[in-house]
């Protein structure tokens, strides 16, 4: 006997499928590597600010915590994908990519635990939290993170 075959997607139904957690993904993953890549390109492969880590910290908590890592690789992929389409090396540019990584999962992490779900950033407490956590913690880690990746890269 053989195995029977699932029906062939209802077009109907074709829009529920961009709702789901994969399109979501997708998304953020085009859009991170879309904005990162426009970034290296106005900087000259050196930005001062990098407005990527703010979209995907953003993804992550209006996401239930278990998505995370999917949404946290996509987005560092992209992150990944930008850097080597700019120029950088695989070594230096995976490195780059770690660096952000700190950066993100650092910020959603402690505003998830210290505001909760979801993170209303109108309370006094979450904003400082947010301040401190997304201006100065997470920046702090990742750039230490990004000076080694650099140092290492270039022999200095």
């Amino acid at each position: 006997m053989s195995a029977r075959q699932p029906p062939p997607p209802d077009p109907a139904n074709l829009a529920g499928l961009w709702r789901g957690p994969a399109a979501r993904a997708a998304v953020l993953a085009a859009a991170t590597f879309v904005l990162a890549l426009a970034t290296l390109a106005a900087s000259d492969g050196a930005p001062l600010v990098w407005p990527v880590n703010a979209v995907v910290v953003a993804m992550l908590l209006r996401s239930p915590q278990d998505r995370w890592p999917g949404l946290l690789a996509g987005g560092l992929a992209s992150v990944l994908a930008a850097y080597l389409l700019a120029g950088r090396a695989l070594g230096p540019a995976a490195g780059l990519a770690l660096a952000h990584g700190i950066e993100i999962s650092t910020c959603a992490w402690v505003l998830r635990r210290g505001c909760g779900t979801p993170v209303d950033l109108t309370r006094w407490r979450n904003l400082a939290l947010f301040g401190l956590v997304g201006g100065l913690v997470a920046p702090l880690l990742s750039a230490t993170v990004a000076a080694a990746v650099l140092v290492g890269a270039h022999g200095e």
